[in-house]
């Protein structure tokens, strides 16, 4: 099928084409170059700051510097018992015994659960020989820490251990040992309170006695 259109209303109509078309790829171009010069561009996302990737952390796609990592690290000491840094500031990690593999697999759960309200961190965790539970926490895009965790791993020391059976650990040498020996302390201290809450009963209801007495 062959159209035969009018000569010169065609020719009018490819030249304002022609215009409009020049005149989308020189706004396109200005358009670049101005998203160019104000962001920087990476890997098809744009920075806040020119010249830096693109990075939620705020450290320009690069880990924490080891200086950095050690100092927040000995002033977090406090509030980070049972977690450990790795010799090059790279990763912070922490060990729990869990007698009961069930009780493991909750426990990993409130871990999941807590770090997605909070930090979004996606901390890796296992679960070894069926009692041991490793949390390594790094920011995974940087391949190193964030101050993100060292704020999870303050979150994560707020969970009620005893809803688990979980005792912390300094580490995994001897681990079941330890546990076991921190166990029994524990039972110690929970009866010493006993005893004494007990004994201070005991007193109070003699005194009450004596007093009565006296009247």
């Amino acid at each position: 099928i062959f159209l035969q259109l009018p000569s010169r209303g065609f020719d009018f109509n490819m030249k304002k084409i022609g215009q409009l078309s020049r005149q989308l790829t020189s706004a396109n171009s200005l358009l670049v170059n101005v998203l160019d010069r104000s962001f920087g561009m990476f890997g098809k996302k744009l920075s806040d700051r020119f010249g830096q990737k693109c990075c939620r952390y705020r450290q320009n796609g690069k880990p924490m510097e080891k200086t950095r990592a050690l100092a927040i690290y000995s002033n977090l000491r406090p509030f980070l018992p049972g977690w450990n840094l790795d010799d090059d500031a790279l990763t912070l990690t922490k060990f729990w015994y869990i007698k009961e593999y069930s009780l493991a697999l909750k426990f990993l759960e409130e871990i999941g659960h807590i770090d997605h309200h909070s930090t979004r961190q996606s901390p890796n965790v296992s679960i070894l020989n069926g009692d041991l539970v490793r949390v390594d926490l790094q920011s995974h895009s940087l391949k190193g820490l964030s101050s993100e965790d060292f704020q999870l791993a303050q979150n994560l020391n707020k969970i009620a251990l005893e809803d688990f059976g979980a005792i912390e650990l300094d580490g995994s040498k001897n681990y079941r040992r330890v546990a076991t020996l921190k166990t029994k302390e524990q039972e110690n201290e929970d009866l010493q309170k006993i005893l004494a809450e007990s004994f201070g009963t005991e007193s109070k209801k003699k005194t009450s006695g004596e007093a009565k007495t006296d009247q």
